[in-house]
């Protein structure tokens, strides 16, 4: 009987390894998903170029320096959490807008919300909270 062979790549691996366009497009995906359907983001929340993806593209790039404590799975958990109750907010205050969209305004609203989301863990060695944008 052969032994099966030991993979190469742990889990702790992989998550370490993704990119920031990887890590975000799992924020932008689990924000999107708490929203109902007919309900939509304003095109600049999302906008490829726009000053919301930059500004958690750098934050992402932030905690990825921090070598000290990798990106890991627990961390791709919590923070697709935030992002989909950051959808959830998000999603309620739509429900007031005739058309569903969800504005910048509501959208920033929420993300000050999420600061203090208890899936939000401080760091305490030098690259903030992934959280904190």
């Amino acid at each position: 009987m052969s032994k099966k062979k030991k993979k190469t790549t742990t889990t702790r691996d992989k998550f370490a390894r993704m990119t920031v366009d990887q890590i975000f497009a799992a924020w932008e995906d689990a924000a999107r998903g708490a929203l109902t359907p007919g309900q939509k983001y304003a095109p600049e929340i999302f906008a490829p170029r726009g000053v919301t993806v930059r500004k958690y593209k750098r934050s992402i790039t932030r905690r990825q320096a921090d070598t000290a404590h990798p990106f890991n799975a627990a961390d791709f958990r919590s923070s697709t959490r935030v992002a989909r109750d950051i959808g959830r907010i998000c999603s309620i205050m739509a429900a007031a807008e005739p058309r569903g969209v969800v504005t910048l305004d509501v959208f920033q609203h929420a993300e000050t919300l999420a600061q203090v989301h208890a899936a939000c863990p401080i760091v305490t060695a030098g690259a903030g909270r992934w959280c904190e944008p």
